[in-house]
């Protein structure tokens, strides 16, 4: 009788944990962090003992920046357009000016407001705007060059900030603004928000 009732609760235990695992997984693709330790009331009661927080670490990482990657390459495709990927070691000269080198220089603005920025390898920093990745098109655009700065803001929020400045201002910064096309913006946050480990 014992055993049984040992082994009756092992499963019940392991199909909780288990539950609450795929539950973190859904929660964290849609972005909704708070909620991973929701669920139903019977679950929710097992699981204070499983540490079901996402790591700091996971805001950013490898993985991430191949799948960003690999969609920048379908996107790129759709926009008919064709970027290159820039990272420290290999700057993009945007208008004379090289990122990732100069993201500290203190020169730029994001939807007019002077901003800090700085190159992170884990999305974490000290910085208004920590910079994952940059992708432009300058080299192979016949005009109009784009600069995109694949973000983690100092709330955690992933966000892609573009600019299209080809000259100086009288402010003397590079002007950024949050880019306006969805399918960009969206195919990011889905990839910052995922648990890719």
């Amino acid at each position: 009788m014992k055993k049984s009732f040992a082994f009756i609760l092992a499963a019940i235990v392991l199909l909780t944990v288990s539950g609450c695992g795929n539950q973190k997984q859904t929660s964290e693709q849609k972005g909704d962090i708070t909620s991973a330790q929701g669920g139903s009331d019977d679950s929710s009661k097992d699981s204070k003992s499983i540490d079901l927080k996402p790591q700091e670490n996971d805001l950013w990482n490898n993985d991430k920046s191949r799948q960003l990657e690999s969609f920048m390459k379908d996107w790129q495709a759709t926009m008919h357009q064709e970027y290159q990927n820039y990272y420290p070691g290999k700057d993009v000269s945007y208008y004379g000016i090289t990122y990732p080198s100069s993201l500290g220089s203190g020169n730029i603005a994001v939807n007019d407001h002077k901003v800090s920025m700085g190159w992170s390898n884990d999305g974490l920093g000290k910085h208004d705007f920590n910079v994952v990745a940059i992708y432009s098109d300058i080299d192979h655009a016949k005009m109009g060059a784009h600069l995109y700065f694949f973000a983690i803001a100092s709330n955690k929020k992933p966000i892609v900030l573009i600019t299209e400045q080809n000259q100086g201002t009288p402010d003397m910064l590079i002007h950024f603004n949050p880019t306006k096309n969805t399918d960009l913006e969206q195919g990011f946050e889905k990839i910052a928000n995922s648990n890719v480990q």
